[in-house]
């Protein structure tokens, strides 16, 4: 199970962070970026810095910022795209007033148990199917909190997973509550997944939103009446080549095949 903690450390002393991108309660130090909007939309009760992040944004690992801006008693900051803004109330107010000034480099620490180090991205999902090439659909479920049928019961289902080494990652959608498919179960869909290579896999939200957009275009059949559904969210794979005719090939390889009346150099 994940869990977030996050501090502001500053010269003078730390303090929790107690949201994230939500309304500011009282007492409370939140931090917003711009997946929260264009502004904090806080009122005047209270104190915030605008900061910019020396090192790049992640989670289980010091993000070093340098404060742009400070403001008391105005509330609404703007944010900018890739930078983030500091909001404290009450008691937190106070810590801003007495600790934080601008051209202060402070360090903010996003700690989210049981992932990785510095973490750049993460994807929910649940529950964990596939663990070290096996299927753990129903006993991963149980250990996760499922408590109905949602596991044995046949769903459109979506979902992610890497090969053994890391080389491969293999995205699955299936569809379902159709008379073309009646979708799968977990313990049926690991089993796919463990079949195709999967060594560690992931259920990801399903139903009505299992889709697959390759070249965009829809490449599956999703089941709501209306086709394609509008969700929040998405996991893209986006290749950063050039457009345009292939010019050179680098290859790194231990070893080539080479067939009769071919040449490799």
């Amino acid at each position: 199970v994940l869990s977030l903690q996050s501090q502001l450390i500053t010269k003078n002393g730390s303090r929790t962070i107690n949201g994230i991108n939500r309304i500011r309660d009282a007492e409370h130090l939140t931090f917003y970026n711009s997946y929260f909007g264009n502004s904090t939309e806080t009122n005047i009760y209270g104190s915030e810095v605008s900061i910019s992040p020396i090192n790049e944004w992640r989670v289980n690992d010091s993000v070093y910022c340098v404060v742009t801006n400070k403001t008391s008693g105005v509330g609404n900051n703007t944010i900018t795209e890739g930078n983030a803004v500091l909001s404290g109330h009450g008691s937190s107010k106070t810590f801003i007033d007495e600790n934080i000034e601008v051209g202060d480099t402070i360090i903010i620490y996003h700690n989210l148990h049981n992932a990785l180090e510095k973490t750049i991205t993460t994807v929910g999902g649940f529950p964990k199917i596939v663990t070290d090439g096996e299927n753990c659909a129903l006993d991963c479920y149980a250990d996760e909190g499922g408590s109905n049928n949602f596991a044995t019961a046949r769903h459109p289902r979506t979902a992610a997973g890497f090969s053994e080494n890391g080389d491969y990652l293999y995205f699955i959608t299936v569809d379902g509550r159709q008379t073309t498919s009646k979708g799968m179960s977990l313990p049926e869909l690991a089993d796919f997944m463990v079949g195709i290579g999967v060594h560690r896999g992931l259920n990801l939200d399903g139903g009505g939103s299992t889709t697959m957009v390759v070249r965009n275009q829809i490449a599956n059949s999703p089941s709501d009446a209306g086709g394609e559904r509008s969700v929040s969210n998405a996991l893209f794979v986006v290749s950063t080549a050039p457009k345009g005719g292939l010019s050179k090939i680098r290859l790194n390889t231990e070893f080539a095949k080479v067939f009769s009346d071919s040449s490799y150099q």
